[in-house]
């Protein structure tokens, strides 16, 4: 699942879920990686920016946003913290990047993965989102009980 933004300082920047096939084969179905374009048409390689820490769990759905001060709000979904594996059970987390531009960042360029929305072991908060509106950022997915977002934090 690609998705992509404009930058406000000129180029793109697209986050997709892939196939984890240069490192650990096997180990993890799917990772989430960076791309940056500085025209939209040509693209630099993927970079690994989320692994899941846990063996036999993936990491999918990306979404990105710019905040205000150029940094990069990444959520994913991720079945790595379940004991049951699958989309059923995986959970939105979200990671900020340190300021970097976005043809410069790696796995070591993001905050901590943080768990968005608290949800039982047997449920998940799938297919989530982020938006930035001024100095706040809302993030949504969807859960048992439907579709939910909250304000995150200030940027």
């Amino acid at each position: 699942m690609p998705v992509w933004i404009p930058l406000s300082n000129g180029g793109y920047a697209l986050v997709i879920e892939s196939t984890h096939l240069r490192n650990e084969a096997g180990r993890h179905p799917f990772v989430i990686q960076i791309l940056y374009s500085e025209d939209g048409r040509g693209w630099t390689e993927p970079a690994d920016i989320y692994i899941p820490r846990t063996d036999n769990s993936k990491a999918g759905a990306p979404w990105i946003a710019e905040l205000p001060d150029g940094r990069l709000a990444v959520s994913f979904q991720t079945d790595e913290d379940k004991a049951v594996k699958g989309d059923r059970t995986s959970v939105m987390k979200i990671m900020l990047s340190d300021g970097k531009p976005a043809k410069d960042l790696r796995l070591d360029s993001f905050s901590p993965a943080e768990t968005v929305f608290n949800v039982p072991e047997e449920a998940g908060a799938l297919l989530a989102a982020v938006y930035t509106d001024g100095a706040e950022l809302f993030v949504s997915a969807g859960s048992p009980d439907g579709a939910v977002m909250k304000r995150f934090r200030e940027t």
